[in-house]
């Protein structure tokens, strides 16, 4: 009934939009007698009106004067009231009220001007909106984010104070907020999620090992003992051992994106995972990714989607060996192709494939091939040594902050060595080569 109600006032909309058109038509052409019409018939002609009289209008922002013969649509001096500055507001022409518009008026949803005249009859409502709501930077109640309007209304939303200690049921694991009278039901609960079992044997003998393998990876690196061979071995363990738990993890974040427990493995999880797959991941935006607990792992997915094939490199400034500041962009995207090098000179697998790079640089650097290293030391002298001893002759940056420095940011880099190639557009070809990657792909860039 109501589709045929809306067809049937289409067609009416229709044939009143092809009447106006006819009729205007008419206006300026000649016009037709009827067929019904007595042609010989002389019509009486109507007397023109004289607007002998004409009256004021007002309402509250217009004034005009309209002629008071019945049936006389005349009307004269339509315009905006003239204030003449009487306290009572009045058009000193018309003597209708004119509406001041200062003083503002609100409800939940918008906010507007309204007469300042407390005796004015009509004070329309002007400019209405809704509310332009910005953060009150005095507000010193921790518990609640205060907004304010211009026009006074204001706003609250509760702040949640997470505890750090889990709360749990038969079937549920989540955080409480700390702060009083929060009222926030299981669902919004910090990491609320069911509980994901399992056998304490297991979790135990995986944590053992797990951490063997990064006691002996860190007294190899200390004692500056830490070869590729060994480095090779610890990695293997290490994969052989995540590999089962991996395989559930991927099947538990499959199966479980409109859940939120699986931010707890996730962010513990993800900087292990190919990239690739985070990313493919993060697309589907699950609700696990919108969890106070995983705000850390979201930065690093913001800046992964900056290292992916296709991106145009974003730039950042540290200083050279000289101690001057430059920035990648002086190097990147003119014309050739660039291989940002992140690395250290703590670094052993850096240090072992520097020669290989380095054949690279000599062999295609007068083909338009060229390398940007970029360390992230944090010893000034550590890091010239290493450039000295190695004879390395590209550029080289570094704001000696460590893991913390603008690169790691602004790239997402969590592990070391790491590499970018850039095009000569300034667009990233291809992210995690490492030297034997880079041959093929440099052979296969400049032909041979």
């Amino acid at each position: 009934m109501k589709k045929r109600v809306m067809s049937l006032l289409m067609v009416f909309v229709m044939l009143a939009s092809l009447l106006s058109v006819s009729a205007f038509a008419a206006d300026d052409a000649e016009q037709l007698p009827d067929v019904n019409d007595n042609q010989n018939e002389v019509q009486p002609e109507t007397p023109a009106c004289t607007h002998a009289e004409l009256l004021w209008k007002v309402d509250g922002v217009k004034c005009w004067q309209y002629c008071a013969a019945e049936g006389c649509d005349y009307t004269v001096n339509i315009g905006d009231h003239a204030d003449s500055g009487d306290a009572d507001y009045a058009c000193d022409r018309c003597g209708g009220h004119i509406h001041s518009m200062t003083a503002m008026d609100y409800d939940a949803g918008q906010h507007w001007s309204v007469c300042a005249d407390s005796a004015c009859p009509d004070a329309a409502a002007g400019d209405k909106a809704p509310h332009a709501w910005t953060l009150d930077e005095t507000n010193t109640d921790e518990t609640l984010t205060k907004y304010v309007c211009a026009c006074g209304a204001v706003k609250t939303e509760h702040v949640h104070k997470w505890a750090a200690e889990w709360k749990s049921n038969d079937t549920h694991h989540w955080h409480d907020c700390e702060n009083a009278g929060c009222t926030a039901d299981d669902a919004s609960k910090d990491a609320y999620g069911e509980h994901s079992w399992t056998k304490d044997e297991q979790k135990s003998t995986a944590t053992t090992l797990g951490t063997e393998l990064i006691t002996a990876y860190k007294a190899h690196q200390e004692a500056g003992t830490l070869t590729q061979d060994i480095y090779n071995q610890i990695m293997a363990q290490y994969d052989s051992l995540m590999a089962p738990r991996m395989v559930e993890l991927e099947r538990c974040f499959a199966e479980n994106m409109q859940a939120k427990f699986p931010a707890y493995y996730f962010g513990d999880v993800m900087t292990q995972m190919p990239r690739e797959q985070v990313l493919a991941i993060a697309d589907q935006n699950p609700a696990f990714l919108n969890v106070k607990l995983i705000e850390r792992a979201l930065g690093y997915i913001e800046a992964w989607r900056r290292a992916v094939a296709g991106a145009t490199f974003t730039d950042f400034e540290m200083n050279d060996l000289e101690g001057q500041p430059r920035r990648l962009s002086e190097f990147v995207g003119k014309g050739t192709y660039v291989l940002i090098d992140f690395w250290a000179s703590w670094c052993g697998p850096c240090r072992k494939e520097m020669p290989e790079v380095k054949a690279l640089y000599e062999k295609y650097h007068a083909k338009g091939f060229d390398i940007v290293g970029v360390s992230f030391d944090n010893k000034e002298k550590a890091w010239k040594d290493a450039v000295k001893t190695m004879d390395l002759p590209w550029h080289h940056l570094s704001d000696l902050k460590g893991w913390q420095c603008a690169a790691a940011g602004i790239y997402g880099i969590n592990s070391i060595p790491a590499t970018l190639l850039v095009g000569p557009d300034g667009k990233i070809i291809a992210n995690g080569l490492r030297a034997h990657q880079l041959a093929e792909k440099l052979a296969e860039i400049f032909g041979e």
